[in-house]
């Protein structure tokens, strides 16, 4: 059961807990270690649709040979350039199990910056929505990619039940390209190794699991990398400090901020992961009516994002008019400063959860 408390020092007090031990392992293990215990509960929940952890092992192993058979080897970096998604979360642990290292792009990245990220780690492989797939075509020349996975967003919403079922590449509301020859289906991957089992890939702790490309970020060279070791202990500590407002296995985090980003990866994504908790996936958050529905029909415990995003929470008709009903958020985490104290408290008095800055 959650701690009550009835001001912000307690919960200071309790959050300043000492720094913890690593315990080993690898996200992936992580997650392979819940699907063991509990096979069927939602590990993911995306627009109404429910994806267990029994289901997702079976697809990420599918993707993950997939990848071998495309020639991914281990330390080969995949680029992956999706909004927070099933695919999404497929693709980075698909990636883990064979190896290889993610290099998550913002969805905003532009030519240059798509060209600078995937040369710079020299990533053969990308992983895309489909809106994205003519940009990736145009730049593909001036790069080392050699296969781009395509997925539509829309056709994944009886995910995972009808995976296989379906033509892959069916138009979507006219989103979906014409895939030109060398380049697949997300779906036609999945369906050609469904039956397939996680390779046989040993993949040690302090081996790289993920880099980060940031186009301003002069003073190394625009990447940080981060071992699968860097990433659990993050995971591990930011449970620690949360362990007196987070209940494990019942908790459901709100995977708002994108998971391209340093904070949405580890500190929204990872600790949900080590807590065992559902993650909510919003695709983006210019529909904030839509996000506000998922916060009330899922009851979700944690939310973690930028001020801009809380700003939205407060303002938004459904907040200001009462009609929105924040039942079981225990607390929400700020990435950036920008929020008023006055703010901070009003959220406060709205919610009932406290609101904590991470930066």
């Amino acid at each position: 059961m959650r701690q009550v408390y009835h001001g912000m020092n307690d919960l200071l007090a309790e959050l300043s807990s000492p720094a913890q031990p690593y315990t080993g392992g690898t996200m992936a293990d992580v997650v392979e270690q819940s699907a063991t215990s509990r096979p069927y509960r939602g590990m993911l929940y995306y627009h109404g649709d429910k994806t267990s952890y029994h289901d997702f092992i079976a697809l990420s192993s599918a993707l993950s040979a997939g990848l071998v058979s495309l020639g991914v080897r281990p330390g080969d970096h995949v680029a992956v350039m999706l909004p927070n998604s099933p695919q999404m979360i497929l693709s980075i642990h698909a990636a883990w199990k064979a190896g290889a290292v993610v290099l998550p792009i913002d969805i905003m990245c532009r030519e240059e910056g798509l060209v600078q990220a995937v040369n710079g780690v020299f990533a053969s492989v990308i992983i895309v929505a489909g809106h994205f797939y003519d940009m990736v075509k145009r730049i593909q020349q001036r790069t080392g990619i050699r296969v781009i996975i395509v997925t539509d967003m829309e056709e994944f919403l009886t995910f995972p039940q009808k995976i296989f079922d379906g033509h892959p590449g069916k138009a979507v509301n006219g989103c979906n390209p014409a895939v030109k020859p060398g380049d697949l289906w997300f779906k036609r991957l999945l369906s050609m190794y469904q039956d397939a089992k996680r390779p046989s890939v040993h993949v040690w702790p302090s081996h790289p699991a993920v880099t980060f490309f940031n186009a301003g970020n002069a003073d190394y060279g625009g990447f940080v990398r981060i071992l699968h070791h860097d990433l659990m202990n993050t995971a591990q500590q930011m449970r620690v400090w949360l362990g007196p407002v987070l209940d494990e296995w019942e908790d459901r985090f709100l995977l708002s901020a994108p998971l391209s980003s340093v904070f949405g990866f580890v500190n929204a994504w990872g600790t949900a992961m080590v807590n065992h908790s559902s993650c909510v996936l919003v695709s983006g958050t210019n529909d904030l009516t839509g996000v506000l529905k998922s916060i009330h029909k899922y009851k979700v415990a944690f939310i973690l994002d930028n001020a801009e995003f809380f700003r939205g929470i407060i303002n938004h008709p459904l907040v200001q008019s009462g009609r929105m009903k924040f039942k079981g958020l225990g607390a929400g985490i700020i990435s950036s400063p920008g929020l008023a104290v006055e703010e901070r408290s009003y959220f406060e008095s709205l919610t009932g959860a406290r609101l904590l800055e991470c930066y």
